[in-house]
């Protein structure tokens, strides 16, 4: 099957640390000062030069990207949330190819079309459980929206931005912060001569709890879900303890 990058369930973005082949790639073509000229599904044979002040606006990119990347270190620490307990993923847990998470004698699966194969668990980043904590003062839990997550263990939106990239085999990190497709090449954005910039995605990429708007996106995605579980708990108080109470002795009990 392949390495299939994992994603955060409360965020919908990325669950390891920040890389871009892409930006390899983009410095290679540069270092060549041509490219491949791409057509409809592939790349021609024949090339074409880079202009000059296109391969400066690049070469500016790349210094941009450069600049920010250490703020998004943030997006490998994590946490797996089980049945039981809420665990810190350290370096010393085994990740496999397919969102599954071993340490010891533990073993944990995060894709939810593979929790029949072991114990089940969600993985989240550790400041996205922080933040709903800490704001809507509420903590995760696997039957909250087991019902509500697709095999990959996500929930049907994230917004209309991080939708566009979520879910894929691998983040598309640099096509989110251009704001472009994710089926992308430098090679097409070089043929449209599109010049590169930075856009307002990037704010969906930084920590929730020292970016306002990406806190903003989180909360509101999670607001209905908070709101219907305590909706959920008040009618069960109110069908069990008023609807029909229990014995006095009883009622002494719980309270």
């Amino acid at each position: 099957m392949g390495y299939t990058d994992i994603y955060c369930v409360i965020c919908g973005t990325s669950t390891h640390k920040y890389y871009s082949s892409n930006l390899e790639d983009l410095k290679t073509l540069l270092d060549q000062g041509k490219y491949r000229i791409p057509l409809k599904s592939k790349l021609s044979k024949k090339e074409k030069e880079i202009e000059p002040k296109l391969a400066d606006n690049y070469k500016k990119f790349i210094k941009d990207i450069n600049k920010v990347k250490s703020k998004f270190n943030w997006c490998n620490k994590t946490c797996l949330i089980t049945d039981k307990k809420v665990i810190k993923i350290d370096n010393k847990f085994y990740q496999d190819d397919n969102g599954g998470f071993e340490k010891e004698s533990e073993y944990y699966n995060t894709l939810k079309y593979l929790w029949d194969t072991s114990d089940r668990a969600l993985i989240c980043h550790q400041s996205c459980y922080k933040l709903l904590e800490k704001k809507s003062n509420y903590k995760l839990k696997i039957d909250d929206v087991a019902n509500k997550l697709n095999d990959k263990s996500l929930l049907k939106s994230y917004g209309k931005i991080v939708d566009k990239y979520t879910g894929h085999q691998d983040f598309k990190w640099i096509w989110f912060i251009l704001n472009v497709s994710p089926f992308n090449s430098f090679e097409r954005l070089l043929n449209d001569k599109k010049k590169l910039k930075i856009s307002k995605n990037i704010d969906f990429l930084m920590d929730p709890l020292k970016n306002k708007n990406n806190e903003n996106r989180i909360l509101k995605i999670w607001k209905s879900y908070n709101t219907k579980k305590k909706k959920r708990e008040y009618q069960w108080v109110y069908q069990n303890l008023f609807l029909h109470p229990p014995k006095v002795g009883l009622f002494i009990d719980i309270i």
